[in-house]
């Protein structure tokens, strides 16, 4: 078998996932014969944001579509850059405030996440990603009061 750069000569050396692989003796690499990638197809992006819509880690998704977990990654980004902030037009409404403390894997990785719903519809109207801060928290606040709220309620911790 000949190298496909060098078209050296490449010798048999050794089997990795029952794959045979190659040695050239010119240039000192090694290849195989044959390389077979599962190619992400628009039903796997379909499927990936349903399982990840749903709660489904990364780990499981892969497991389930068969692409690695680099790869889940890379598609679940690509989805998320596609979202659009919804345009909210209500006004008048009750809303209300919160905040909720999440981690990965350790507590010195924490954040927050300050959200502001509509009470009647459960419609999510902004949210902000980090420390609990006035300046994140003033950010959500911002957002209600441009829609004229009625009432806005919240756990009347001292930094609202």
């Amino acid at each position: 078998m000949e190298y496909k750069n060098c078209r050296g000569l490449c010798v048999k050396k050794g089997c990795q996932n029952r794959r045979q692989k190659y040695y050239c003796k010119n240039c000192k690499l090694y290849q195989q014969k044959t390389y077979s990638y599962k190619l992400c197809t628009e039903k796997d992006e379909e499927a990936i944001a349903k399982l990840n819509n749903i709660g489904v880690g990364i780990s499981g998704i892969a497991r389930f579509t068969g692409i690695s977990k680099a790869n889940v990654v890379v598609k679940i980004r690509k989805l998320a850059s596609k979202l659009k902030k919804s345009e909210v037009s209500e006004m008048q409404q009750e809303y209300e405030v919160d905040e909720m403390h999440t981690f990965v894997t350790a507590k010195s990785n924490s954040c927050y996440v300050t959200y502001a719903i509509n009470r009647r519809s459960k419609q999510v109207i902004d949210f902000v990603v980090g420390s609990r801060t006035k300046e994140n928290i003033g950010k959500v606040i911002g957002s209600l009061l441009t829609l004229s709220p009625k009432r806005i309620f919240t756990d009347a911790i001292s930094i609202y």
